[in-house]
């Protein structure tokens, strides 16, 4: 498809409302009620227009491997669709029911502390409520690195990016600021669902520790969520250790270097990715592939790691075929921890009640499209 930027905007302009559609590297989708569509982020400075004409919205629409819809927002007018911190930011992830993951465990977990409460029971309550705060936290952080990319391929109109070039200004160090505070909250998400499957799940009254948690994990081989844990966490011969590769990037962010990668620091990368719309340049803040150094770091058993006294190792990771982004393992790291609390919650059937507001209660309300 050609990029038709150069014609008449108006032949192309949008009517509310609309679904804003969030990429990776911070690209944009938005699809109006006529299904029009605008690309912002393709090409640095230029916007990109086309109709859907009956394709789906997902990877078979972009033909770009590495580029995936991570979440989506439906906006009722102009000024929604310019305010980058959305009303109703739904993840491209969904249980059983169909809905959002992230919606979906909210609504569970709060209804079941209002349960807890109910029944006196406010150590559990506390538990909980810790859990149904985090999933917000989390989503709100995970919205706020998307705006990070997203403002940083705005400013790349005037100097266009070359394939394998790395960038480091103002907007890639933000990148940086808000995956380390990303990772901050899924770490806290982890001990929460933790916490409340060492007490609810495994019965088990004391302060949640690590190595007395992987005791239970490892203890309930039929259980689901164990399972599930098992893999993201432990095994290290057949689980994908997503979690323990979560943490260690938390640890060398927040508490030994202030980046999660100690090669190319708070830089970004250019990668180039052929599709719809012909050769992209798509923006990545690569995560650094060996684990084994960031636990020496982690551990402070390494000697002084950068780039600047590692050239050999910084071209050697910049030359990679392939990089891990910090945006889309942040959204992998939040679907998995959301799986996590839908697996503990089905395997203990908790009941889920909300607190009924009455027309009484209500002092006023303000109705927003539908």
């Amino acid at each position: 498809m050609e990029d038709n930027s150069g014609i008449d905007p108006k032949q192309y302009e949008l009517t509310p409302p609309a679904h804003l559609f969030r990429l990776s590297g911070g690209i944009k989708l938005i699809v109006d009620a006529g299904a029009k569509c605008q690309v912002i982020g393709i090409k640095p400075g230029r916007e990109a227009h086309f109709s859907l004409n009956g394709r789906k919205i997902g990877a078979t629409l972009f033909d770009y491997s590495n580029i995936r819809v991570l979440a989506r927002t439906k906006c009722y007018d102009d000024d929604e669709l310019l305010d980058p911190i959305s009303d109703n930011l739904a993840l491209r992830a969904f249980g059983p029911d169909g809905k959002c993951v992230a919606f979906s465990q909210e609504f569970y977990w709060s209804g079941v502390s209002h349960v807890f409460h109910e029944q006196g029971k406010y150590l559990e309550e506390g538990y909980v409520r810790r859990l149904t705060t985090q999933i917000r936290t989390c989503l709100r952080r995970f919205e706020k690195l998307f705006i990070a990319y997203s403002m940083f391929l705005e400013t790349l109109a005037e100097s266009p990016p070359q394939k394998g070039h790395l960038v480091r200004d103002k907007h890639t160090v933000n990148i940086g600021g808000e995956f380390g505070a990303l990772l901050d909250g899924l770490y806290a998400l982890r001990d929460a669902v933790n916490a409340v499957a060492f007490r609810v799940l495994f019965g088990d009254e004391a302060l949640l520790h690590t190595k007395k948690f992987k005791i239970k994990v490892l203890a309930n081989t039929q259980s689901a969520f164990a399972q599930l844990v098992n893999a993201s966490m432990f095994d290290e011969q057949n689980g994908d250790l997503l979690l323990s590769r979560m943490s260690t990037y938390r640890s060398v962010a927040l508490h030994c270097m202030g980046t999660s990668n100690p090669v190319t620091a708070d830089s970004v990368l250019f990668r180039e990715e052929t599709g719809l719309f012909g050769p992209i340049l798509r923006a990545v803040y690569p995560l650094y592939d060996d684990m084994a150094k960031l636990r020496e770091i982690e551990r402070g058993t390494a000697v002084g790691f950068s780039f600047r006294s590692n050239l050999d190792e910084l071209k050697r990771f910049v030359e990679l075929r392939t990089h891990d982004d910090a945006l889309d393992f942040g959204f992998d790291c939040f679907v998995r921890l959301l799986t996590m609390a839908r697996l503990l919650g089905d395997e203990l059937g908790l009941e889920s009640r909300h607190f009924e507001i009455t027309d009484r209660d209500i002092i006023g309300t303000t109705t927003r499209g539908q």
